[in-house]
């Protein structure tokens, strides 16, 4: 299945963006700043070395013959859903990684 690229996804997230990043943000307009260019960079410019993926970027190895403005989708806080979805109840699984550095 997917989970585990998922997972590796979202590790990513946390070492490359929110671990070295979030120390300087003070705003919610300054994190979806900055977030909009990690998503950027992440899907248009990074390079990826997965399974197959060969160094493509993530828009790339889609295949499909689009522009780099297809990856430029708005980044969105979704504090206000996570609200409501947990006041409907529900479970959180925190998972930790042991390799991750310290943050400065």
């Amino acid at each position: 299945g997917y989970q585990g690229r998922v997972e590796r996804s979202h590790r990513t997230d946390d070492e490359e963006f929110y671990i070295p990043c979030l120390g300087e943000v003070t705003t919610a307009e300054e994190f979806l700043a900055l977030a909009q260019k990690w998503q950027w960079y992440y899907n248009v410019e990074r390079p990826h070395f997965g399974a197959g993926t060969d160094g493509r970027t993530r828009l790339r190895e889609l295949g499909l013959d689009l522009s780099d403005e297809f990856a430029a989708f708005p980044v969105v806080l979704l504090d206000e859903v996570a609200v409501i979805w947990a006041s409907k109840g529900g479970t959180m699984c925190t998972t930790k990684f042991s390799d991750l550095p310290s943050p400065p």
